[in-house]
């Protein structure tokens, strides 16, 4: 067998270290993947020039690949349960994640993936925002609702929106109501986005006069564009409260 003279020995275990750091995950230079989770993909569920909004389901013991948040976002879980999350050095912190935590994120240079560590499923609806080129200033500011409007409150158990976030890119608020509670007469002046927490059966009554039923399961996340809709909205449902977290695109 011939042998290496000592420096090409020396360099060839220095070389062997710096790929088996990279296969384990545990060089400097690498990204972190979670120690023995199955990674999945989230579902993109809009993506257009203001969003992209994509849903995480982690199974127990499922976890998301490392990525960076370049952007600023807003989370809304669904479905909570115990999380782990792992940085780009290795540090690992574990919380639990309430069903309805919703909070605006901005973004940042780390790197993260996060894991279930619980017995239930865990899901979660992340909305990127996307740069503008200005804002999307309602005209006229405050908007104004028409006073020969049709719309109606729905009941007479009227409910304001609880306040969340309001900075310079969105205003966030949750909506919860019991069963025959409504919200108040307001406008949608601009782009805005909702993900319903618990699901029930939903009436709105209109600015045009228009009465409409839906039933509005739990997990629904859409993207409303601006339309100066004016409308009431109640929980007709008869057992179950209701909660949605919205937010307008300043």
């Amino acid at each position: 067998m011939t042998s290496f003279p000592m420096p090409c020995r020396t360099a060839s275990l220095v070389l062997c270290t710096i790929v088996l750091g990279f296969i384990n995950g545990n060089s400097g230079f690498a990204e972190p993947l979670p120690s023995g989770e199955k990674i999945v993909q989230p579902r993109v569920v809009v993506d257009n020039k203001k969003i992209k909004m994509v849903r995480w389901i982690l199974q127990p013991g499922e976890a998301t690949p490392p990525q960076t948040q370049s952007l600023d976002h807003v989370e809304v879980v669904i479905r909570g349960a115990d999380i782990r999350e792992v940085a780009a050095d290795g540090k690992a912190s574990e919380a639990v994640q309430e069903t309805g935590r919703a909070v605006f994120i901005p973004a940042s240079p780390e790197t993260l993936s996060i894991a279930n560590i619980g017995d239930t499923p865990y899901e979660m609806v992340s909305v990127s925002l996307k740069p503008q080129p200005g804002p999307a200033t309602p005209n006229p500011n405050p908007p104004i609702i028409n006073p020969l409007t049709l719309a109606k409150l729905v009941t007479q158990k009227v409910v304001p929106a609880q306040l969340l976030v309001n900075n310079s890119k969105i205003t966030m608020v949750r909506w919860v109501f019991q069963p025959g509670e409504c919200s108040p007469i307001h406008i949608h002046a601009l782009d805005h986005v909702y993900i319903v927490v618990r699901g029930s059966k939903i009436r709105e009554i209109t600015g045009e006069g228009k009465t409409n039923d839906d039933n509005q399961e739990t997990g629904r996340a859409a993207f409303s564009p601006a339309r100066g809709k004016i409308h009431s909205f109640a929980n007709i449902g008869d057992a179950r409260p209701y909660e949605m977290v919205s937010f307008e695109l300043k």
